[in-house]
């Protein structure tokens, strides 16, 4: 809702309050800087958004169920997403599912593809589980992780893994899974790796899949897929989330399109999510 009016003395000075940063970001920026920017690529752009706004917050997210949490800038994966982030916005629909009531009964997260640990070190950090169990391809994800991991003190409740495969369940001394969130986020391997025993095997735990459509054979991987988790599984979508992005006073003096490129994830196509419940649990 508007302010009131009331004379046109008080309303300039608040107008010239709303233009301030505005005006101020225009005028410390070079023409040279602004020709650079128009030639920028959309990565290139969204990884100086991010930046820009990391370095505002002081590498701490401000908004959203992880606030509090910080991560280093030497990111490995998510350097374009750190805006997101910050804010809270990131992947939002899969964060407000894991910090729903659906899961407050779990205790341990079990990530395969953990990239730089947003999420287990914000579950750890918020004291929603007790524990993680991170499996990670990249020497340098590993890295990243286990540095923010100690940036949050939560580096002795995670415990960190190379590439998930078929048997990672193996590497695991768990034998009760009904209080376990298995988050997936392997860049199409899900397939080879969710196979139909692997499901049987996690029947009583709770699983949250990013499926990725690019890889060669999707469709039949896909349909096998699905088939086997209906053995296991109740299988819902997780629907998209809207980013409210002009929320955020602290955005007010960033260009449209900077404002929305920070809810942009770089996807190639509107992702799908998906959460398998044990059929157990009915």
């Amino acid at each position: 809702m508007s302010s009131d009016y009331q004379d046109s003395a008080s309303f300039f000075e608040e107008e010239m309050a709303f233009f301030a940063g505005a005006r101020r970001r225009a005028a410390a920026s070079t023409q040279e800087q602004r020709l650079a920017w128009r030639s920028e690529t959309v990565m290139q752009r969204r990884t100086r958004n991010s930046k820009e706004v990391y370095d505002l917050f002081g590498g701490e997210i401000r908004y959203g169920p992880f606030a509090g949490i910080r991560l280093g800038d030497d990111l490995w994966w998510g350097a374009p997403d750190l805006g997101a982030i910050m804010l809270g916005v990131y992947e939002k629909e899969i964060l407000e599912l894991l910090t729903s009531d659906a899961f407050s009964y779990c205790d341990t997260l079990i990530s395969l593809g953990t990239a730089d640990g947003y999420y287990p070190i914000g579950m750890l950090k918020t004291n929603r589980l007790a524990r993680a169990i991170c499996f990670e391809i990249s020497e340098k994800g590993q890295a990243a992780l286990r540095s923010n991991a100690a940036l949050n003190g939560v580096e002795d409740r995670i415990e960190v893994h190379g590439e998930a495969d078929a048997d990672f369940l193996s590497a695991l001394d768990i034998d009760d899974f009904s209080r376990i969130i298995v988050l997936v986020d392997v860049e199409g391997a899900e397939f080879d790796i969710l196979t139909s025993d692997v499901l049987r095997k996690l029947m009583h735990a709770q699983i949250v899949i990013e499926i990725h459509n690019w890889i060669d054979g999707f469709e039949n991987k896909y349909a096998q897929f699905l088939k086997d988790v209906g053995e296991f599984f109740q299988l819902r979508r997780v629907e998209p989330v809207e980013r409210h992005i002009n929320s955020f006073e602290e955005l007010d003096e960033f260009t449209d399109d900077n404002r929305l490129l920070l809810c942009s994830e770089g996807r190639p196509n509107k992702m799908r999510f998906l959460h398998l419940t044990p059929r157990q649990a009915d």
